[in-house]
């Protein structure tokens, strides 16, 4: 799932890349525990900000690797990795519900790849919380009362999945209309047309009309 919804966010995946499909939480720094995997459900104001910021990450002890951050929404955004001697057979550090440890990434095979990967996420985990607790952004939610948006959980480990396309499955061009960037990222691994509709928003606030237009 990691690599739809990077790649519907909007960033590229070649062989080899790994991606996240992340949330932005609030994690308590003194204990280590995340208090809410989701630190704001409205957050199209900043999310793009903190994105822009994190993108572009050196990562400690890789310099080998980059960083691509890109905003998807509400409080999702999607992490590529790049470089070389990535496994996406590991774990991520979302532990699943409020108010647990942040977990470790782990390997889940034996193979040198996925250790380096698992070593390389949780250095990543550590960086991007350092970033995000000092931005200008938190301490202002912080004095107004808001839990601080200082963690990004890394979730769903996923490399882009080679497939037949549609047109040599069916035999047809295909296109799609998919605002919802999980939904994007698997059409365009078969390759579909990807039409961005004004008003079509994934929710129950999606202009069908304009859909069904532009269709």
């Amino acid at each position: 799932r990691g690599a739809f919804e990077t790649m519907g966010a909007g960033l590229d995946m070649l062989p080899g890349d790994i991606a996240f499909k992340c949330n932005f939480a609030y994690l308590n720094i003194d204990s280590n525990e995340v208090e809410l995997r989701r630190a704001d459900r409205n957050f199209e104001d900043v999310g793009p900000i903190l994105c822009d910021m994190l993108d572009g990450q050196a990562i400690p002890s890789f310099p080998d690797h980059s960083v691509s951050v890109k905003y998807a929404t509400e409080h999702r955004c999607g992490v590529r990795v790049r470089g070389p001697g990535l496994s996406d057979n590991v774990t991520g550090t979302d532990p699943l519900k409020d108010h647990l440890p942040l977990r470790k990434s782990m390997p889940l095979d034996s193979s040198a790849e996925a250790a380096q990967t698992a070593r390389l996420v949780n250095l990543l985990s550590q960086h991007l919380t350092g970033k995000l607790q000092e931005h200008d952004i938190n301490r202002i939610r912080m004095e107004q009362g808001k839990p601080p948006a200082n963690c990004v959980l890394l979730r769903g480990c996923g490399a882009r999945v080679k497939m037949p396309t549609f047109l040599e499955n069916h035999g047809l061009v295909s296109f799609m209309i998919a605002p919802t960037c999980l939904i994007r990222g698997l059409g365009m691994s078969l390759e579909m047309d990807v039409i961005d509709v004004p008003g079509a928003t994934g929710d129950y606030h999606s202009d069908l009309s304009a859909k069904a237009k532009y269709a």
